[in-house]
């Protein structure tokens, strides 16, 4: 009987166990079908929403809109090292840059992880792996000048062979890097060569009266691709009195025992700006004194610096203040009128040379694109908590691994690069004002080009790196890492 029992209780257990599988069973299938119900309701109905799309404007890059260029000409003692021109009595007829054609560069990508656009304007650099076609354009201001050009394939010291010709039209050349890079390769193979690889566009073209031959030099690397311009320049004569002797260079540099005057032409490039003021001044670390002004200059007017005069009056002004830095430095403040280029000229001596160099030359605009905000789609949405969880599990995976903030590799990378030109110090240089650059590669290519060592500074948890040029300094600054992560910042290797 008790046997019978306990059969009977077993049976009923069962029933109601698969009764209570049914109802859960249920319960689910029902809102399996309320979700599909929705769901199918959202694709009929959805399509028949009347929707206004919205438009907005967005930054896609920059262009330059002004751009100001520095030439020079000395007028020097005789000597045998200069090829100089004689000037006989009265004036004569020079040279001297009237205006330069503008070149402007940009790339469509392929898909890729760096850029969110996939138009890449007047980049100093361009990634030859997601290049899909390369466009390289000559300017004069805001216009495209027309004229004839050739592209070659080059391999420097080795071969130069012509790919295409056209005539009498707009200089812009399209480059297809791949087609390019695989005719090189095919060439080299069978003359079992690796030189570099260059495109060389050679030009012909008119502007204002004036005829140029400018070359575009495409250097086309596993790594990266650039673009340089030459032979842009456009001559016109003017009138230079009788000095004796007068000479130029590209680079506006010349000895200083041979230097009488200096001749610094200020052109801007792109615009018809003209310069209208200037003002000359001698820099020591003790003071700085203002020696010439010129004002309401015409077009194209030449700085004429008598390096003579200048030299002597810094001699007697370091001997009434009792201190000797000679010969001086010189800054020379340029304004233009139209654009607001306010473009800063450095008269350095360095080793028995003096060189003239330009900066804060350029003025550059956003590039701005229309954009439509797209018709939302709900029907992604019915995912977004599944998402939402693994992201929540990545977010807590994240926040329980050990991961090397992103400044501190950045530290570690820039200092072992560049350790030869990298001093530490424990407070920052003496100036008068200090100007946050956006990169430190931009500070490296001031040590370089100086020869002058860049300081390192570590306070309050983060890295500095400054760079002393005369009474400023430029400056740029690692991101901190997160707080309590453990990281050190590592000193930078000077040996």
């Amino acid at each position: 009987m008790k046997r019978e029992r306990r059969d009977a209780s077993k049976n009923v257990n069962r029933r109601n166990l698969k009764l209570g599988v049914r109802r859960e069973v249920r319960v689910g299938a029902t809102i399996l079908l309320v979700l599909g119900l929705l769901l199918i309701g959202g694709l009929v109905i959805y399509p028949s929403l009347s929707y206004t799309p919205r438009t907005y404007q967005v930054e896609d890059g920059y262009r330059t809109i002004a751009y100001a260029q520095l030439s020079s000409q000395a007028i020097v003692y005789p000597n045998h090292i200069y090829n100089t021109t004689r000037l006989v009595s009265g004036y004569t007829a020079n040279e001297t840059p009237a205006f330069s054609l503008g070149l402007e560069t940009w790339a469509t990508l392929k898909p890729n992880l760096l850029y969110t656009s996939l138009t890449l304007y007047n980049s100093s650099l361009y990634f030859t792996k997601i290049v899909d076609l390369l466009y390289v354009s000559l300017v004069l201001g805001n216009r495209t000048v027309n004229g004839n050009y050739t592209v070659s394939l080059v391999a420097p010291g080795y071969y130069q062979k012509s790919l295409y010709t056209v005539r009498d039209s707009p200089v812009v050349v399209p480059l297809n890097l791949s087609y390019i890079l695989n005719v090189s390769e095919k060439i080299n193979s069978q003359l079992g060569i690796s030189p570099p690889l260059q495109v060389r566009i050679a030009s012909n073209v008119t502007a204002l009266n004036y005829t140029l031959e400018p070359v575009v030099t495409v250097n086309i690397g596993d790594s990266v691709t650039t673009v340089y311009l030459a032979n842009s320049t456009a001559f016109r004569q003017i009138k230079i009195p009788n000095y004796e002797y007068i000479t130029s260079n590209d680079y506006n540099q010349y000895f200083e025992a041979l230097l009488k005057v200096l001749l610094l032409n200020v052109s801007e490039s792109l615009g018809q700006a003209k310069m209208v003021n200037y003002s000359v001044f001698i820099v020591t670390p003790q003071f700085v004194k203002l020696v010439e002004r010129g004002e309401n200059l015409g077009q194209w007017t030449a700085i004429p610096l008598n390096m003579t005069e200048i030299n002597n009056f810094s001699e007697t002004l370091n001997k009434e203040v009792g201190t000797y830095y000679f010969p001086p430095d010189l800054r020379i403040d340029v304004s233009f009128d139209g654009p607001r280029l306010d473009p800063v000229i450095y008269v350095n001596y360095t080793n028995g040379l003096v060189q003239a160099t330009i900066s804060n030359n350029s003025i550059s605009e956003p590039i701005y694109i229309t954009q439509t905000t797209p018709r939302p789609n709900p029907v992604p949405s019915i995912g977004a908590e599944s998402a939402l969880g693994i992201a929540l599990g990545f977010v807590a995976l994240g926040t329980f691994t050990k991961v090397e903030p992103l400044d501190i590799r950045e530290v570690k990378r820039f200092s072992s690069k560049y350790r030869k030109l990298i001093v530490d110090a424990k407070s920052p240089p003496d100036v008068k004002s200090a100007v946050e650059l956006g990169s430190p590669e931009d500070l490296a290519k001031y040590a370089m080009l100086t020869g002058r060592p860049m300081v390192m500074l570590r306070r309050n948890g983060g890295v500095e790196l400054w760079f002393k040029d005369q009474d400023v300094a430029y400056v740029y600054k690692f991101r901190n890492g997160r707080e309590g992560d453990g990281q050190a910042i590592p000193a930078s290797n000077t040996s």
